[in-house]
């Protein structure tokens, strides 16, 4: 098939696919229904992708000075996570800014090839999200966990695909009864031969991708492998090398004749330039005293514990001089604990997220270097996984097993990762992180140089923020909101929920 002509396109600032029919939408009621939105606004500001190494306007070199700022300026890097556009958000606030879109993501008229894995589909609504010139030419499989014939999602999927010639639905190898097929993760292959890698926490369902709190992670373009180089040798955790084999060793528990084909396309392209940590979960058994990631990829806990025991957690120079007032603290926010219906605290916090209104399908897991400042991060992970035995895994049985029922994707990013450029080494000794530092960003990407100058951090990275700190305590009166579940207060707007 011959490439598609690339158009130019002009933005109106609105899209022209809501004619679609939407026959493939989920039958579950809630997910179709206002969650108390604001007024409604229609502006958005997006980025492309960012890696470890990309350089912002007004940075410093990684080793060494601008000649237009003053030497003890730190570079300052972009959050590696983006937050998703809220669309009924009022936008005067600067609420959305460098947020992403999902057809930010689709949109690219150069994508040839589209792997989707989720857990809920609206096949529909996925195809309004591509550009209208190739909609009909990209390949898109759709990979779900619906293996029961009967059962209402896969027939709602297979008949919408069936409208789509260019859409093939694959149904994932789901060995655990009580397993779901939860992983959230695109994989785009252009007519450029450039892929990309994109890991994120939305169902591909409307609702989640307009107003819920989501967030994206965006590999870098990925190009490919010079086929006369040698082999990239293995240079350990959070390298573009060890990504790539995690991500293989995932693609292939699906089984050859489903997801084969896109192994043997990803085999192709040099991932070297991706500065992250892959932790999945698949459906398996693992003996725990077998397991090596330096030989083979873990799964689910064990993947978990590995990692975090060879992250270099050092404070950065500015914390030496002072002793921390708390230990470190990890903060997991996960979708089965949403926004309460009121608010029953008076004081504002100092740091807000803009993300209040919205409520969070969002699962992000944030050690705090202080527990009380709350001000820099030692690692962050964006996962698809809530906290369950079936997405991490039970805990070793007698035979010395830890058994697995879901699948789940996340990655795992940390500061003197992401300020390395390139990773030349393993292990904790991948970077000098006691000379970079990551922090809060809250309503933009990027990190402020503020209170770092002179400090002997050379590099600072941000994260964005899905929630406000200081962290509040739920009170002995108060009720975690839960859309499946009935409640009686009226919400913000004065308006009660009923299941």
């Amino acid at each position: 098939m011959e490439r598609p002509a690339k158009r130019t396109k002009v933005s109106d600032g609105s899209r022209k696919l809501d004619g679609i029919a939407h026959n493939g939408q989920s039958s579950i009621a809630s997910l179709h229904r206002s969650i108390s939105p604001p007024p409604r606004s229609n502006s958005r500001q997006s980025q492309a992708p960012i890696s470890g190494n990309s350089k912002q306007p007004g940075e410093t070199q990684a080793h060494g000075n601008s000649l237009d700022q003053e030497p003890s300026r730190p570079r300052l890097l972009p959050s590696p996570f983006k937050l998703t556009h809220i669309r009924d958000l009022h936008d005067g606030k600067g609420l959305n800014t460098d947020t992403v879109k999902l057809s930010d993501v689709l949109g690219d008229p150069m994508i040839r090839e589209c792997w989707q894995f989720n857990y809920l589909f609206d096949v529909d609504f996925l195809m309004s999200q591509f550009d209208e010139d190739v909609r009909q030419l990209v390949k898109v499989k759709v990979i779900h966990g619906s293996w029961r014939r009967e059962d209402s999602n896969r027939i709602r999927v297979e008949e919408t695909c069936a409208r789509w010639p260019n859409v093939e639905p694959i149904v994932a190898f789901m060995p655990e009864a009580f397993g779901t097929h939860h992983s959230k993760m695109m994989i785009l292959i252009r007519h450029d031969d450039s892929a990309e890698v994109v890991i994120h926490t939305a169902n591909m369902i409307r609702q989640d991708w307009t107003n819920m709190t989501q967030a994206v992670w965006r590999s870098p373009v990925l190009p490919l492998r010079d086929p006369n180089s040698p082999a990239p040798v293995d240079s350990g955790l959070g390298t573009g090398v060890r990504f790539k084999r995690d991500l293989l060793a995932y693609l292939k528990t699906y089984g050859v004749k489903k997801t084969g084909p896109l192994v043997k396309e990803l085999l192709r392209y040099d991932f070297g330039a991706i500065r992250a940590a892959l932790v999945a979960s698949v459906p398996s058994k693992q003996k725990i005293n077998d397991l090596n990631s330096d030989r083979a990829t873990l799964w689910g806990w064990p993947a978990l514990k590995d990692l975090m025991g060879r992250i270099p957690i050092s404070h950065s120079p500015q914390n030496d001089e002072k002793s921390r007032s708390e230990e470190a603290h990890i903060v997991v926010q996960i979708s089965s604990v949403a926004t309460l219906v009121i608010d029953l605290l008076d004081e504002k916090p100092k740091r807000d997220a803009g993300r209040g209104r919205a409520a969070p399908h969002i699962k992000t897991y944030i050690r705090f270097a202080d527990s009380d400042k709350l001000d820099t991060i030692d690692w962050a992970m964006v996962t698809s996984a809530n906290l369950s035995i079936q997405a991490w895994g039970a805990g070793t049985n007698q035979s010395g097993e830890v058994r697995i029922c879901s699948y789940e994707i996340g990655v795992v990013v940390w500061p003197g990762l992401l300020a390395e450029e390139p990773p030349t080494s393993s292990g904790a000794d991948m970077s000098d992180s006691r000379n970079s530092i990551m922090v809060p960003c809250f309503l933009k990407d990027e990190p402020d140089a503020k209170g770092h100058c002179c400090s002997g951090v050379t590099t600072v990275v941000g994260f964005r923020m899905p929630y406000k700190l200081p962290l509040t305590p739920y009170g002995r009166s108060d009720e975690p909101w839960c859309a499946t579940a009935m409640h009686s207060i009226p919400d913000w707007q004065g308006r009660t929920w009923t299941v």
